[in-house]
């Protein structure tokens, strides 16, 4: 697993045996953002692009060690104020 070069966090990518995710910074405010684009998909939009995102992270983030590989891999970077708040991520989903 490799944290991908691609500033979209939609160019997810499996080539050669290798997961390529795009780095994704959390903030404090990145859950409420999250969730207003999620509820914006699911009434405006017959894409849903970041709730399948989410739905993808959620099976990858199940415990806090998962949440601590991808951080250590850098796919994640973890700026919230509760370091323990990234492995609950699939509350989004």
């Amino acid at each position: 697993m490799l944290s991908g070069e691609s500033k979209c966090l939609f160019d997810i990518e499996f080539k050669n045996g290798v997961l390529n995710i795009p780095h994704l910074t959390l903030y404090d405010t990145t859950e409420s953002y999250f969730r207003n684009i999620i509820a914006f998909e699911q009434c405006y939009y017959f894409d849903t692009y970041l709730t399948d995102y989410m739905a993808f992270m959620d099976h990858l983030v199940d415990t806090p060690g998962d949440a601590k590989l991808l951080i250590d891999k850098e796919i994640i970077e973890n700026w919230l104020s509760d370091k323990k708040a990234v492995a609950p991520a699939n509350q989004l989903s």
